[in-house]
């Protein structure tokens, strides 16, 4: 039987070592070249190694917003213990790692080993994920974190209940998107009450307060509010509410004579600008409801048509995105020259490469789907995850539509319609002669 069971594991550990070794040898032959939110989060967490001070303190109580105040203090403690930018790379790699083990993982658990390798292999051929390390992003932490808390939960103990509601904490002190799961959560265990009871639903919720309030009363005396996550989210609102918006980010709101502009900035704290920020969205919303509700389709749209905003570090330092050949070719109508500047023809080769497996990914993810809800072949390990794509998109939508806030969605996607794709003929035939080989 152990000889069985690591055999079923030696493909699993193949894929595991080849993929470290490949994060290797992509962190070691690129710089840490920060742009855009990597940079802003890289710079938040300098200042506070330059501070002594965990984010946010006194110097932040004038910033636009607070963001993702745990990851920023996670940068904090590897700036501070090695002084590096490119240690952050390193770190990437043991969080994609896990996070590839925990994919692994929760697939076996709720379905079988078949289904758990081809996982394993959509997570190491999903580009982004390749891509992502050489970034400085909040996605993989809590990525970490949300599917630690659903193996914690998964494992349905007392002790990893506690932890499952620990984790999902402190994914909401990344990203406010972890409430999402704290109540798909809470369904699960209303539905299957017998099975968990109140004493564990007691324990969930527990491990959930514990970190909030400790994290809330720590920067109450600290910093002076009780703050525990990111305050991003007024902002985020009104850029997917005025006159200008379109359904994605566009940063002209807050340009001279937009509803987002703000006379005096550095006067305002970070509270009296998300007050501003969400008067003027909630205001407009009221003024315009039919307006804001036909966003809604292009906001969708925005978050899955295109896929790409990790894959430019693996051919460029500088951001290219797919978004930049349309308007080339249909809007500027100059695609010749654009398509000459430099890996220009090598980034597209490599995102129509990447494009056709994520619309393979999205294909089986929303049929699983449909076939799950129609057929009524719901357990329950597969409804928490349903429901906290579901509650997230409720969430995500209303604000604004980017690519990269699906992230966890497609890789929770992954383990959703693993068994479907591994019962395609040409996949089995791929895991026998992986398994044979191996």
């Amino acid at each position: 039987m152990i000889r069985n069971l690591n055999k079923s594991k030696k493909p699993f550990i193949i894929l595991f070592v080849v993929y470290i070794l490949l994060q290797i040898i992509l962190v070691l032959s690129n710089e840490p070249n920060f742009e855009s939110d990597s940079l802003y989060y890289y710079q938040k967490a300098s200042q506070c190694v330059a501070d002594n001070s965990l984010y946010p303190n006194e110097s932040n109580i004038y910033d636009d917003f607070l963001v993702a105040p745990i990851y920023i203090n996670y940068l904090f403690i590897i700036l501070k213990v090695f002084n590096s930018a490119k240690a952050i790379l390193f770190f990437n790699i043991i969080l994609n790692s896990l996070n590839l083990v925990l994919v692994y993982s929760i697939t076996k658990k709720i379905f079988s080993n078949s289904s758990a390798f081809i996982a394993a292999v959509l997570y190491v051929l999903y580009l982004n994920n390749f891509g992502i390390i050489l970034m400085n992003l909040t996605d993989l932490l809590f990525c970490s974190t949300i599917l630690l808390s659903i193996y914690f939960f998964l494992i349905n103990k007392r002790l990893f209940l506690f932890l499952a509601g620990v984790m999902i904490a402190i994914s909401i002190g990344i990203r406010p998107l972890g409430w999402a799961l704290l109540l798909a959560m809470l369904i699960i265990i209303a539905l299957n009450f017998k099975h968990f009871g109140l004493s564990k639903m007691s324990l969930l919720i527990s491990g959930c307060l514990i970190i909030i309030i400790g994290q809330g009363v720590y920067n109450s005396r600290h910093f002076g509010d009780f703050i525990f996550t990111g305050t991003t989210g007024s902002l985020n609102l009104l850029i997917g509410a005025n006159d200008d918006a379109t359904g994605t980010f566009e940063a002209s709101v807050f340009d001279k004579g937009k509803i987002g502009y703000l006379e005096n900035p550095d006067s305002l704290t970070y509270i009296e600008k998300g007050e501003f920020y969400q008067n003027q969205a909630v205001n407009w919303i009221k003024s315009h409801p039919i307006r804001w509700i036909s966003l809604l389709p292009a906001k969708f749209a925005y978050l899955f048509i295109t896929d790409d905003y990790a894959l430019y570090p693996l051919i460029s330092n500088s951001q290219i995105h797919v978004y930049e050949y349309a308007k080339a070719l249909f809007k500027q109508k100059d695609f010749a020259s654009f398509i000459r500047q430099p890996n220009r023809t090598e980034y597209l080769i490599l995102a129509i490469i990447h494009h056709l497996f994520y619309i393979f990914i999205l294909l089986f993810f929303f049929y699983q789907f449909y076939i799950n809800f129609k057929q009524n072949r719901q357990n329950y390990n597969v409804l928490l995850i349903e429901l906290f794509i579901i509650f997230g998109l409720l969430m995500t939508i209303p604000i604004y539509g980017s690519a990269r806030y699906k992230y966890p969605y497609i890789v929770l996607g992954m383990i959703v319609s693993s068994p479907i794709i591994a019962n395609l003929q040409f996949v089995k035939k791929f895991i026998y002669r992986f398994n044979k080989s191996s």
